[in-house]
């Protein structure tokens, strides 16, 4: 170009001051920018030098609702209510493949949550003396369970882990306060296997002496094929007495068998 030509006017872009490419070249950059994507006709020709319109573009191709340009060099964007505001595409995927990573690691522990009371068994205790017993179930809280009736008077409950102890205790004594009065008691407990197992713990003990000294006392599972605890004259005749079972059976302490 001589001096005396004319100068040549090249429009620029608004944004960055460089000049802004034909056609062919703004769609090639559109290209690069959204993935190989090609631009239809009618998007191509909304197309303006501008950097903010060239951002709309985009936004609106990856998923985005219309964008209400303001001026050349602010856009509003108003996402849709299922999209966290602030985040780009990028962070959106990342959120959500982080709480679908919770939401797994969650499963095992809503699984075990959901498993129906049903499929478990109870803890029972059958009174057969003949005269009422007082019973009650202790754990985190205390419950009064009794007293039972003499000569076939009962109780159960559903197996059950307690939130704080664990395990529950069914404290059996022949006096009617006789766990506020230091009377002697007669401990049943039992503990869900904490691993998931299906199984049960069970043991029996006795707390201030042998309250049921002289009368047979047994602990056993309705599964015959479950090891049993029998204290033929109602004391305990040593030795660890602690046993375990499938929990989907009940577990039956019978007083005076």
């Amino acid at each position: 170009m001589s001096p005396s030509d004319p100068p040549i006017f090249r429009p620029r872009d608004d944004a960055t001051g460089s000049p802004s490419g034909s056609r062919c070249c703004m769609q090639q950059h559109a290209q690069a920018s959204t993935g190989n994507l090609v631009f239809p006709v009618h998007v191509l020709n909304l197309m303006t030098p501008s950097l903010a319109r060239r951002r709309s573009i985009r936004r609106h191709l990856l998923g985005y609702p219309d964008l209400k340009v303001k001026n050349e060099n602010h856009t509003s964007i108003k996402p849709p209510h299922h999209i966290t505001p602030h985040l780009t595409p990028k962070q959106h995927i990342t959120y959500l493949n982080t709480h679908r990573m919770q939401l797994k690691t969650l499963l095992p522990f809503l699984a075990a949550a959901a498993t129906p009371a049903a499929a478990l068994g109870k803890a029972t205790v059958v009174n057969n003396c003949a005269t009422e017993v007082s019973l009650w179930s202790v754990g985190s809280d205390v419950r009064a369970a009794g007293p039972l009736a003499p000569r076939g008077g009962s109780y159960a409950e559903t197996f059950a882990r307690d939130p704080v102890t664990g395990g529950r205790a069914l404290k059996v004594t022949r006096a009617r306060d006789g766990l506020y009065t230091g009377a002697p008691q007669l401990v049943f407990a039992y503990t869900l296997d904490a691993g998931g197992g299906g199984g049960v713990w069970y043991d029996l003990s006795t707390v201030f002496g042998d309250g049921f000294k002289g009368s047979k006392v047994v602990v056993a599972s309705r599964q015959a094929t479950c090891p049993a605890i029998v204290w033929e004259g109602g004391v305990s005749p040593g030795g660890s007495q602690v046993k375990v079972c499938t929990a989907e059976q009940d577990v039956v302490l019978t007083l005076c068998a």
